[in-house]
């Protein structure tokens, strides 16, 4: 086959629509049918092959991408044959390259998507569906909804009710984006309000789903991200109008805390290890939800400081809690694996080095998107970040199936991976 032949094939429109049906057939599938989504995967994984061997024969082509992903692959087989001399006991017998390179999927997907208005919003609109698509099923089967307007906490399908919070808190911000897209569109005013109209119950059961599935990080961190707002947005807002922005969240928050949904996650127990976390009382932290994840991490912490570099791979982030003491000691914690804190099992695997990386990676897809000049896709990503990065001190999304999923789902539509160029005509 010439070099002109596989051109025509993989860089055709017909070939392009088809992955990116795939794409969208991934995302509808991902929250609910996890075997056959993990197959559509595959076809983005093998389908966007033929472009990538492309990409390296095209000199003028943008590769920083492909070049982070195998600087991913090398970090994770280094820290593994280090591994050998920090855990030799314990080294699996091969390196696990999954970890890191798992956050890539954006890459294979942005390829196409290509930054187009229509594929993001379908793209973005299927995954909010498929949320509520799976919600629903699950209230078919288990009565949720009712379970939740009586406080009882739930999940909705999602495997675990943190997830169910932090894919409402993202689609809460992609109402959001998608109320800028249709503003900024260059439509009649009726038409705008056309497409604004089914934005509003999206955002209306995104708030409902929020609220009881009840994760106490993420509420923090949507919090944190709104009270972030004026200075992460560009707008000019004068000082009244900021006092106004401050105090409605306030308020709102204020209405909600005294809430009975809320008032039953915050327990007088949780509020003594906070006090006992912030005086430094370090030695007795009882094992409460946010005792657990304190406790994690100053076990993490001689760990870090054995391997500071390179880590231990992936390996050693369940042997923190299962060669420690106080973890084993505990019924309830004994078959705890994980540190609910994305960086310090980065740490315990990767060490500095992987910690460099991983800020190397985001300042790469910053500066992709906001050099497209784009600057609603430019700012979305500015608050998603903003809220994912908080979201992983207290629990491990980038590690775990539903958080990889909304990282690589959100961040495919705005990072631009762009196709090769073409040497000859591409047959349509």
């Amino acid at each position: 086959m010439t070099i002109q032949t596989f051109q025509r094939i993989f860089l055709s429109d017909t070939y392009d629509r088809f992955m990116f049906l795939v794409c969208l057939a991934y995302c509808a599938t991902a929250m609910s049918m996890l075997e056959v989504s993990g197959q559509f995967k595959n076809i983005i994984l093998f389908g966007s092959l033929p472009l990538l061997v492309l990409k390296l024969k095209d000199r003028d082509c943008d590769k920083k991408i492909l070049w982070f992903f195998l600087a991913g692959i090398f970090i994770q087989i280094v820290s593994w044959i280090g591994a050998f001399w920090a855990i030799p006991d314990y080294v699996p017998s091969h390196p696990n390259i999954k970890p890191l390179t798992s956050l890539f999927l954006f890459a294979f997907i942005s390829l196409w998507v290509q930054g187009k208005r229509a594929r993001q919003v379908i793209l973005l609109g299927t995954y909010a569906i498929s949320f509520i698509a799976t919600a629903m099923y699950d209230h078919e089967l288990n009565n949720s909804f009712t379970r939740a307007l009586r406080g009882s906490r739930q999940d909705f399908g999602m495997h675990n009710a943190q997830y169910t919070t932090m894919m409402s808190a993202v689609i809460l911000m992609l109402c959001c984006y998608f109320v800028c897209i249709i503003r900024d569109a260059k439509w009649p005013n009726w038409c705008k309000w056309l497409y604004t109209i089914p934005v509003f119950p999206v955002f209306c059961f995104s708030s409902f789903s929020l609220i009881v599935s009840q994760t106490r990080q993420v509420w923090a961190a949507l919090i944190l991200t709104l009270l972030a707002l004026p200075l992460i947005l560009p707008y000019r807002i004068t000082r009244k109008k900021l006092a106004v922005f401050y105090t409605a969240i306030l308020l709102s928050i204020s209405s909600l805390a005294t809430s009975d949904i809320v008032q039953k996650r915050i327990s007088q127990k949780e509020v003594e290890t906070v006090v006992k976390v912030v005086t430094f009382d370090w030695e007795n932290i009882p094992m409460t939800s946010f005792g657990v994840r304190f406790n994690s991490w100053l076990e993490a912490k001689n760990w870090i400081v054995e391997n500071p570099l390179l880590g231990a791979s992936d390996t050693a982030i369940h042997l923190v809690t299962k060669t420690s003491e106080k973890f084993q000691s505990n019924e309830r914690t004994k078959g705890f694996g994980h540190l609910h804190n994305y960086y310090f099992e980065t740490l315990v695997a990767y060490g500095l080095v992987g910690l460099f990386f991983l800020c190397l990676l985001y300042r790469e897809i910053i500066l992709n998107v906001k050099n497209r000049n784009n600057s609603i896709d430019f700012y979305f990503l500015l608050v998603f970040l903003f809220f994912w990065l908080i979201i992983n001190n207290f629990e491990s999304y980038n590690n775990k199936y539903y958080g990889i999923y909304t990282h690589n789902i959100i961040l495919g539509c705005l990072y631009m991976f762009a196709k090769p160029s073409l040497s000859s005509p591409v047959q349509k």
